[in-house]
């Protein structure tokens, strides 16, 4: 997700936030030193963030407004949305779906 303005405020773990940018280029990532968790970070230098979806732990109250680099999407992404829902990951995600676990409706 990406905002226009903003900032962040770390309520703990700051101290452990490491930012990667591949060299030459304006790929960055920043993340967690001690799990890997993908984390926030300031886009460029400018006043925009970069949020990773992965990140919000709770409603967000808006709806996405677009979809991006849809020109270099993997062939297998396309209607997503027709195939069954689980709630939780299935304890054998293929075996369960064979076996008749039941998507959520």
């Amino acid at each position: 997700m990406f905002a226009q303005q903003g900032e962040i405020l770390w309520e703990s773990g700051a101290e452990s936030v490491r930012t990667y940018r591949v060299e030459g280029t304006r790929h960055m990532r920043s993340f967690c030193e001690n799990c890997g968790s993908a984390l926030p970070r300031r886009h460029g230098e400018g006043a925009g963030l970069v949020i990773p979806a992965g990140s919000i732990d709770g409603p967000l109250g808006l709806r996405p407004q677009a979809h991006i680099f849809c020109n270099s999407r993997a062939d297998w992404d396309t209607r997503l949305e027709t195939l069954p829902h689980f709630d939780t990951l299935p304890s054998a995600v293929l075996g369960d779906m064979e076996a008749g676990a039941k998507p959520r409706s």
